[in-house]
């Protein structure tokens, strides 16, 4: 079964694809400089970074191991469902 990430990664054209890989490596190696980065409301451990029209949404672990959630185009429901 494809995950969530991958499945929306493939809806995206080749150059905004490139850009979200871009910002998920940043996050898997936990470079978080140069990133909007912000804390989601009432999650401790869910965060969510701004790349354009996309939103990439992210959960810290206790060991700063970043684990990707989510890949979303900006819209009214993009964090109702995490």
């Amino acid at each position: 079964m494809v995950d969530r990430v991958t499945k929306n990664l493939r809806k995206f054209s080749k150059r905004d694809r490139a850009q979200i890989l871009q910002v998920m490596k940043q996050i898997s190696n936990n470079n978080l400089m140069g990133l909007d980065v912000r804390k989601l409301k009432d999650r401790d451990d869910a965060f969510r970074v701004w790349k354009g029209d996309f939103r990439i949404i992210f959960r810290k672990s206790d060991k700063e191991i970043h684990v990707i959630i989510a890949v979303e185009r900006r819209s009214e429901s993009t964090y109702k469902n995490l």
